[in-house]
């Protein structure tokens, strides 16, 4: 039994139905013919689902689902599945594909060409790419090729198109220009009277003689391909030319009957065209300077086939609009008209008082109107009741709820007609680079821009290993009876020591009966939320007591603490266009996992590098020494978490007040970092610097 393969029916499909392609196959060379028949097929099968599908919308859903196979780089359909294999082999670029697409998508749509700059605009998307595609496939590496490849598809194309005008008529397609033909109807295109007759002549004898421009063009670019490739692309060049010279034979009456080249006229033309091979100069000799003129008509839509459909093309796409969303196109609206066109794609359909962020005060921080709440002393208190009171009043404790900030973002942008919103749209695909820019596929939709910041969190399988996870779970309440300082914040309130986690409770009082209360956790181990509610109620219940209290919302979250050198941030594959930020991308300060202010700096120099280069920054890496000081000081709290409420406390109570400060809020020096270390036992730091990694 003979088994069917996506290869063979490759082959069957490039026997019955290119059979000038199919004779021209045989002189490529058992790798690029393989190669040829896979491409031949992949383009057949796109072809005929539109041709012979018989229903449009079938044939339109087709299409899309075979654009969603080549985006996601698979699927069960032969053909299908043998040339997207091919594509990937070869490097073939993913637009001049989608090129094609757009072509055989137009199909599906009432086909009536207007002039000849659109013929031509036709003629690449359906034929000029698969030039290119050869070349690809050809291993062609010289980009001079290219103008070339795409000259000789666009000949063969409208050798087609001449052929083909009574056929294409009978299923009300109109591939002959208006500019040629006048009003005669698509109906009278397959049998015309004498008058319309002697305009069709002259129209099919133009559209021949423009194509002789091209082809002289094409087969210029010979040299550029492998020696056998030369002979086989001219002897399908010339069979097809044929073509044209049989028209021109019979005074260009299409309607008569279909051309087409003999099994001996191919005989004849194959032994023409090797034997005045060696006679042949395009063979031998680079050309010069190809003619920009043949081109000119297809700009500025050659290679970006993809905005002709219905994607939204804009410079620069935020996937989140979260905090460093918000925050970076805070800083883009600020600019005004400089700002680049910016889309955020933001998957919530509303934005909720959801979260708080807390920083130590400083001049330069952004969005100090929006301050709710300030503490001028903070308190550390561990287990045995051992507590240091900061006083913090010239950079005091600050919070800013998350409604103010999404309300004073969201305003500001929205007053800025360079920058769009768009709510409730989910990611259907990963974001896919193009030799020009990405295209991001939603629900809604898809889009192309030059630019992506990704703000999205990371998948924890994808982060490497990370020294330290913060956990944390926390209840905003409201007592019925006066229970808190609101002057003073409770930064850490450890819990007993153990040996999985470091453990304490966040309590900031917003007056004498409301609170923001939370159990944290340090530790190697990620909690979820329902991980820590257990202890996070056993909390509230210590601090409230009997006393009756409501909660007025739940808040929780992951921050990840130190980024580990597998981590993507670290990858040199990720291309300068792109920018993967936010809190799992390095926006937290590993050593105390503070955000806010990072996003804030983080995004200003991003707005500015956007004005400046056209080019997005990720979150920047800490200087060497404050990284490695960092991360001794994680590693410590990882190897050994019993240790970890002593080791804040000598912090709290051994360094200065305004040297601690500047240290937790990232805007420590190194005498700021050296009183740290100083006010912390030597023993386990020295242990950890000279920590040799296990085999």
């Amino acid at each position: 039994m003979k088994l069917t393969t996506p290869h063979s029916v490759a082959h069957q499909l490039l026997q019955n139905k290119g059979k000038s392609f199919y004779w021209a196959s045989h002189f490529l060379g058992k790798k690029y013919r393989h190669r040829a028949m896979r491409l031949y097929g992949f383009c057949r099968y796109l072809d005929d689902m539109v041709d012979e599908e018989g229903q449009v919308d079938s044939g339109k859903q087709n299409i899309m689902e075979a654009r969603q196979a080549l985006l996601q780089g698979s699927t069960d359909q032969a053909s299908l599945s043998s040339g997207i294999e091919l594509i990937q082999q070869c490097h073939i670029p993913q637009e001049v594909v989608f090129d094609l697409i757009a072509g055989i998508e137009s199909d599906t749509e009432l086909v009536r060409i207007v002039n000849e700059p659109d013929l031509l605009h036709y003629c690449y998307q359906v034929a000029g790419t698969v030039g290119l595609m050869m070349c690809y496939a050809l291993d062609v590496q010289d980009q001079n090729a290219k103008p070339y490849a795409i000259d000789l598809g666009i000949a063969m194309q409208l050798t087609n198109i001449c052929r083909d005008i009574k056929a294409d008529a009978l299923v009300n397609r109109q591939y002959i220009p208006n500019s040629l033909i006048g009003n005669i109807e698509v109906a009278h295109l397959i049998a015309p009277n004498e008058e319309q007759a002697t305009v069709l002549r002259l129209a099919v004898a133009s559209l021949l003689k423009l194509a002789d421009h091209y082809y002289q063009s094409g087969e210029k670019g010979l040299f550029y391909l492998p020696l056998r490739a030369r002979i086989s692309i001219l002897i399908a060049a010339r069979i097809y030319h044929d073509i044209g010279n049989q028209l021109a034979s019979e005074d260009y009456a299409y309607w008569d009957r279909r051309m087409v080249v003999s099994t001996p006229r191919k005989i004849v033309i194959t032994c023409l065209t090797i034997v005045t091979a060696c006679f042949n100069p395009h063979f031998w000799f680079r050309p010069k300077n190809h003619d920009v003129a043949l081109q000119k008509p297809l700009h500025p839509h050659t290679y970006v086939g993809l905005s002709k459909m219905n994607h939204i093309v804009t410079d620069v796409i935020v996937i989140g609009a979260g905090c460093a969303g918000l925050s970076l196109g805070f800083n883009l609206a600020e600019m005004g008209e400089d700002a680049p066109k910016t889309i955020f794609l933001e998957q919530r359909t509303e934005y909720h008082n959801d979260r708080t962020w807390c920083f130590w005060g400083h001049p330069k921080t952004p969005f100090m109107e929006l301050v709710q709440n300030r503490w001028s002393k903070v308190q550390v208190k561990d287990s045995q009741q051992r507590s240091a009171l900061i006083e913090c009043e010239a950079s005091p404790y600050q919070l800013l709820i998350a409604s103010d900030f999404y309300q004073h973002t969201l305003e500001t942008i929205e007053k800025n007609n360079k920058l769009q919103l768009r709510k409730g749209i989910k990611l259907t695909n990963e974001p896919f680079q193009l030799d020009n820019g990405w295209l991001v596929q939603t629900d809604a939709g898809s889009f192309i821009s030059k630019i992506i910041i990704d703000t999205r969190p990371l998948p924890m399988d994808t982060m490497g290993d990370i020294t330290l996870w913060q956990s944390f779970v926390g209840y905003e309440i409201e007592c019925n009876n006066p229970l808190f300082d609101p002057n003073t914040a409770h930064l850490m309130d450890f819990c007993e020591a153990n040996n999985d986690f470091v453990g304490f409770t966040y309590v900031l009082p917003f007056s004498t009966t409301k609170a923001l209360i939370e159990f944290t956790s340090f530790g190697s181990q990620a909690y979820s939320k329902d991980d820590l509610l257990e202890r996070l109620n056993k909390t509230v219940s210590e601090y409230v007591g009997e006393s009756p209290f409501s909660i007025i919302r739940t808040e929780s979250g992951l921050i990840p603490m130190g980024l580990g050198a597998r981590h993507p941030k670290h990858s040199s594959a990720i291309p300068k266009s792109y920018a993967q930020v936010g809190v799992t991308a390095g926006s937290a300060r590993p050593a105390t996992g503070y955000t806010f202010q990072r996003i804030q700096t983080w995004a200003q120099e991003c707005a500015k590098e956007l004005r400046r280069t056209g080019l997005p920054v990720a979150q920047p890496t800490d200087p060497f020494l404050i990284s490695k000081m960092d991360n001794i000081f994680l590693n410590v709290l990882r190897n050994n978490p019993a240790m970890g409420s002593s080791l804040f406390m000598d912090m709290f109570s051994k360094v200065s007040h305004p040297r601690l400060i500047r240290f937790l809020s990232d805007h420590g020096g190194i005498l700021d970092y050296l009183a740290v270390v100083t006010a912390l036992p030597p023993l386990p730091f020295l242990k950890e610097v000279f920590r040799f990694p296990k085999r």
